[in-house]
């Protein structure tokens, strides 16, 4: 049998803080694809130590937070705006974020309109 009147009486600070990320095993877009990218440049770590090495007052991620992440790894970074298509470069691979937020990472270019790209959506890479 048990009792009906059990009641929380522990004081505010002595319960823990739940963060809602650190409760969610599954990572989101941006975490998808920067783990991608880490393991890619074999500095592969769990998402856990991914979330733990960076402070962000969002539940969710923003551009900001990839790069403070990717940028603490060692990595260098730039960030363009472009409605067009990226012309051939050779700096990949290089994370794609769209205006919806949907993140990718594009890997390769095999000529002009074929790409290789980890969708964290497909949770794989893709020929495109």
């Amino acid at each position: 049998m048990f009792p009906s009147n059990l009641t929380n009486d522990a004081p505010e600070s002595v319960l823990p803080d739940l963060d809602p990320q650190a409760a969610n095993p599954i990572p989101d877009p941006l975490e998808a694809c920067l783990l991608f990218l880490a393991e890619h440049h074999s500095r592969g770590m769990s998402l856990a130590a991914l979330r733990a090495g960076v402070s962000r007052t969002e539940a969710r991620w923003e551009v900001e937070d990839f790069v403070q992440a990717i940028e603490s790894l060692g990595f260098s970074t730039r960030t363009l705006n472009s409605a067009e298509p990226l012309p051939p470069v050779g700096n990949l691979p290089i994370l794609l974020v769209g205006y919806d937020g949907e993140a990718n990472v594009l890997i390769a270019a095999h000529g002009i309109d074929e790409f290789e790209v980890f969708s964290p959506l497909a949770g794989h890479t893709l020929m495109m």
